[in-house]
C-alpha cells in the first residue's frame, strides 16, 4: 500500500520493510522472575537467574521478561489513560510540548537518523526535578532544572506515571543487579552510578499510517539507556537485529517487558554486551501503544569500562565520556533535523579505533 504523505517521514528505499517480509523470533530468550517474588531469595535462584540473563545479553541483546514485579492491573489502567491522552485535540497536548530547552513533554515531531518517526510521545522523568548540563558543549560548565509538564487531561495522569515509575524503578535496579553478577561482579557493583539515576519514561502513540511500506513508527537505533525496559502494546511494531544481523519480529506477550542492552551498557561492560538495534514499523489499520522506560545513570555519571572488565588482555575499548553531555546531544538529534547523519552521537563514537574487540576470556558469567 503506498499514499502520499509528507516527505519528512519517508524512509530511504533501503531501510523500508515489506510488510510480511519479516519472521517472529520464536526462540529468542524468555526469562521468567517469578523467583524475585519471594519474601527472601535464595542467592543460588538469583544466580540461575544472572546467568539466564546474561546469557541472554551476550547472545541477543535482549530478552523478555514475564512474572516481574509489576501489577497488570497497573499497567492495563496506564494504557487506558494513554488512550485518553493521545485522543485529545491536538491544542490540548501541545501545551505541554516539549523543546529543545526543556526536552521532556509531549512531541509529534520526533527524528531518528534524521528521518521524521511516525509516532507522537510523551516523555517524563521518574524523578520529578533533575539537574542537567545546559547545552552538550564540553566547555559550557551550566547546568539547568527539568521539571514534568505534568498533563491536565486525563485527571491524575501524572500522579499514575508516577506510581507507575516507581515500579518500573524497582524492576530496573533488580534487572541492573542481575546484569551485575552475570559479569561476576557484585549485585550492587552498579549502585555508586545509578543510584541518583535521571531516568526518563516514554509512552508512545502510532496512529495507523497510509503509507505503512514507506515510514518506520521509529526508525533503526540503539538506545541511549543502560538498560531499556519496553512494554509493548497489541498489536506491536517491534522488530530486533537478530543473531545473524536479520531483522526478527519480537515476540508479543501480554504483559511482559523486552529488556534491551542500551549504549550505556555496552560502554560500562566494555563491549561484552552489546547495545541491539531495533526498529517500530507501523500498521495500515490498527494504532499502536507502547511503553519505554530508558534506565541510565546520574546526570554527572561517567560512562566508562568498569576496570574490573578490562586487563592487558582485553584493554578498554571506549573513551570515557560524561553522561550529561551525551544526553543533550542525544536529545538534539531526537527534536531537530541535523545537518547529517554523521552528527549523530553513539556508543561508537566514544570507540577506541586501534584495540582489539573483547575475547571470550573476558566472559564471566554467574
Amino acid at each position: 500500500m503506498s499514499t502520499s504523505v509528507d516527505p519528512s517521514y519517508i524512509q530511504l528505499e533501503q531501510y523500508r520493510v515489506k510488510p510480511g517480509s519479516v519472521p517472529v523470533g520464536e526462540n529468542t530468550p524468555v526469562i521468567d522472575f517469578t523467583p524475585l517474588s519471594a519474601e527472601k531469595v535464595d542467592p543460588t535462584v538469583r544466580a540461575k537467574l544472572a546467568k539466564e540473563v546474561g546469557a541472554a545479553f551476550r547472545d541477543w541483546g535482549f530478552f523478555h521478561c514475564i512474572n516481574h514485579c509489576i501489577p497488570k492491573e497497573l499497567m492495563d489502567t496506564v494504557t487506558e489513560n494513554l488512550k485518553l491522552f493521545f485522543h485529545q485535540p491536538l491544542e490540548e497536548k501541545m501545551k505541554v510540548k516539549l523543546d529543545l530547552t526543556h526536552p521532556v513533554g509531549y512531541n509529534n515531531n520526533d527524528f531518528t537518523n534524521n528521518v521524521r518517526d511516525w509516532v507522537e510521545i510523551y516523555d517524563y522523568m521518574l524523578k520529578d526535578k533533575i539537574e542537567v548540563p545546559v547545552t552538550h558543549e564540553l566547555e559550557d560548565t551550566r547546568i539547568m532544572q527539568l521539571h514534568n509538564h505534568r498533563p491536565a487531561y486525563p485527571p491524575g495522569f501524572q500522579e499514575l506515571l508516577d506510581e507507575y515509575g516507581v515500579w518500573l524503578a524497582k524492576l530496573s535496579f533488580e534487572i541492573l543487579e542481575l546484569t551485575a553478577l552475570s559479569l561476576g561482579l557484585p549485585g550492587d557493583r552498579f549502585m555508586p552510578m545509578f543510584a541518583d539515576h535521571a531516568t526518563i519514561n516514554r509512552v508512545n502513540h502510532y496512529e495507523p499510517c497510509p503509507a505503512p511500506d514507506m515510514v518506520l513508527g521509529k526508525g533503526w537505533h540503539a538506545d541511549i539507556s543502560a538498560l531499556t525496559l519496553l512494554a509493548q502494546g497489541q498489536p506491536s511494531g517491534l522488530e530486533i537485529r537478530g543473531q545473524d544481523n536479520e531483522w526478527i519480529k519480537a515476540k508479543s506477550i501480554p504483559h511482559s517487558f523486552t529488556i534491551q542492552i542500551g549504549d550505556l551498557m555496552e560502554g560500562y561492560t566494555n563491549g561484552l554486551y552489546k547495545s541491539v538495534e531495533h526498529r517500530v514499523v507501523v500498521s495500515g489499520e490498527k494504532e499502536m501503544y507502547s511503553v519505554a522506560l530508558a534506565f541510565v545513570p546520574a546526570i554527572e555519571a561517567t560512562v566508562e569500562p568498569l576496570p574490573e572488565l578490562v586487563n592487558e588482555l582485553n584493554p578498554a575499548n571506549y573513551e570515557p565520556f560524561n553522561y550529561g553531555k551525551f544526553y543533550r546531544v542525544r536529545r538534539l538529534s531526537n527534536c531537530v533535523k541535523l545537518a547529517s547523519e554523521n552528527d549523530i552521537v553513539t556508543i561508537h563514537t566514544f570507540k577506541k579505533p586501534t584495540t582489539p574487540a573483547p575475547t571470550a576470556a573476558a566472559t564471566v558469567s554467574a
